[in-house]
């Protein structure tokens, strides 16, 4: 199936970002250890980045939670701190975790529209609108 085609060039596309900036992927069942809250997840430290992402997820679902875990990387890994934690896991602040997640959405949508313009160019071939 060509959409299935297209969404492996795009992941592995995604991925070469990842590895480039040295950030581990680990597939695991994030969905079941969080009762289905999350897809995946972004862990930042001064020694290693991680992205988990749901091992059970269809290829063009992990193609987004990966897009959108990067962005995180990309835009808010500098204050991934104690006011992060506090926020975001505490609930305190949803306003705060609703607008970190919308920037890491934009960023995903606009990655893997690039990602997949990239891929419809070298391949000659149309793309999967789910990826």
């Amino acid at each position: 199936m060509v959409e299935d085609a297209i969404a492996g060039h795009v992941y592995r596309l995604l991925a070469g970002f990842v590895a480039k900036h040295n950030i581990s992927v680990v597939y695991m069942p994030v969905k079941e250890l969080t009762v289905g809250y999350i897809d995946g997840l972004f862990i930042h430290s001064d020694i290693d980045d991680a992205i988990f992402i749901d091992k059970d997820l269809p290829l063009a679902e992990k193609c987004f939670v990966l897009a959108h875990e990067f962005g995180h990387y990309v835009m808010h890994r500098r204050q991934m701190n104690a006011v992060w934690e506090k926020n975001y896991w505490s609930g305190s602040n949803s306003s705060w975790v609703v607008k970190k997640e919308a920037e890491a959405d934009r960023f995903a949508y606009r990655l893997l529209d690039l990602a997949k313009r990239s891929v419809q160019s070298e391949t000659g071939r149309g793309y999967c609108e789910s990826c």
